[in-house]
Order: C-alpha cells, then sequence, then structure tokens
C-alpha cells in the first residue's frame, strides 16, 4: 500500500504570539524544516494550511501540495477532515504529521514506513514514555473515520478506540513541539546543540 503525507500547519498559533509555522529553525521555517525531514521518504506530501495560509504559501516549494481548510479554527480534527477529503487515499495509507515537532529526525519517520509495510493493516503510532501521539500512519480502512473528525483532538479518538489495532513505535523527541516563544527558544537550542542531521 503506497502512502501519502499530510503535514497540519493550519493553526493560528496564538500562544505563539505569532505565525509559528515561519519561525525560523536551522536556517528553514520551521514548516520546510519539518518538510526537509519527511521530503526524503519521496511520498507525495500535503500541506494543511489555515489562519496564516496566505503568509505561508510563497516559502514552500512549488512540489509541496497545499490544502486550504477553511474549517480549521474548529480544530485540529475539521483540518484533518476536511484534509483527507481532497487527498484520494482510496489505495494509499496516510502518514499525519505536526509541524511543529521538531526534533522528531528522519529516522523515526523511516521507522513508521518499515512499521506499515509489516503490518499493512494496523494504525501504526509513535508514543513518548505512556503517551500516544503524531505522527502516525493510517490505512485505508480508517479513511472515513478520519474524515468524520471534528473537535480539537485530531485523530487521538481514532488511535484510543482501536489501540488492540494499533503498532507502536517508540520516538522520545515526539513529545516536544512549540507552542509558545518559550517552547521556541529551547527547541532551537537543543536543536543547535545537538547538530541533528535532517
Amino acid at each position: 500500500m503506497s502512502v501519502n503525507i499530510l503535514i497540519l500547519a493550519a493553526g493560528a498559533s496564538n500562544r505563539f504570539k505569532g505565525c509559528k509555522q515561519l519561525a525560523t529553525i536551522q536556517g528553514k521555517t520551521m514548516l520546510e524544516h519539518t518538510i526537509t525531514r519527511l521530503s526524503s521518504l519521496n511520498k507525495k506530501i500535503y500541506v494543511a494550511l489555515g489562519a496564516n495560509k496566505d503568509s505561508i504559501m510563497p516559502h514552500l516549494n512549488t512540489s509541496i501540495t497545499t490544502i486550504a481548510c477553511a474549517n480549521w479554527q474548529l480544530g485540529m480534527g475539521h483540518t484533518i477532515a476536511q484534509a483527507c477529503e481532497k487527498i484520494n487515499l482510496e489505495k494509499s495509507a496516510i502518514l499525519i504529521a505536526l509541524a511543529d515537532q521538531v526534533l522528531i529526525p528522519t529516522s523515526h519517520y523511516l521507522a513508521l514506513l518499515q512499521a506499515q509495510i509489516t503490518y499493512p493493516n494496523k494504525i501504526i503510532v509513535t508514543t513518548a514514555g505512556d503517551k500516544v501521539m503524531a505522527p502516525a500512519i493510517f490505512p485505508t480502512q480508517y479513511v472515513e473515520q478520519l474524515k468524520g473528525l471534528t473537535g480539537d483532538k485530531g485523530a487521538q479518538k481514532i488511535i484510543k478506540n482501536n489501540l488492540a489495532q494499533c503498532h507502536f513505535v517508540p520516538c522520545q523527541k515526539a513529545q516536544y513541539d512549540i507552542d509558545t516563544q518559550e517552547d521556541y527558544q529551547y527547541l532551537s537550542n537543543k536543536i543547535k546543540n545537538e547538530m541533528e542531521p535532517v
């Protein structure tokens, strides 16, 4: 089964007090930083945009397909649902990633894809400690559930309702995301100090 990639970057970044998708990470915008790590997987990449769409689009490579999500303000669930309506997932799984999980290395995305090959009918979920989170891969049989999502919780509901049908891949760095300026400064310094390769 083929895999498409959906990067969620539609939020208004209210707690960040600015457009966090355009904050600089290793000389790239945050969104470009995440796209760079995912691009080496050689999969079709879609980016779901919303609040800052007009500001973000000029910074994206023309090879990236953007999806304008009019209902982004209703929550991540609505964004995922609207994006999945616009992607042909009839014979494809979908890897859902977050633009602000900037510490996740390419090696983890590769591990998720390898697990998907081994367990093609399972949801492949990232874990950090006892928490389940994105990025995650959903096989095609869950597409209708993705299209029916609402609210702020994203695809967590689907994962938690189907734990027996999940395969878990640990990545402690997935627990870090950027919501505030303090998060941004901390993770920017962490990346710089670690010299994490993309």
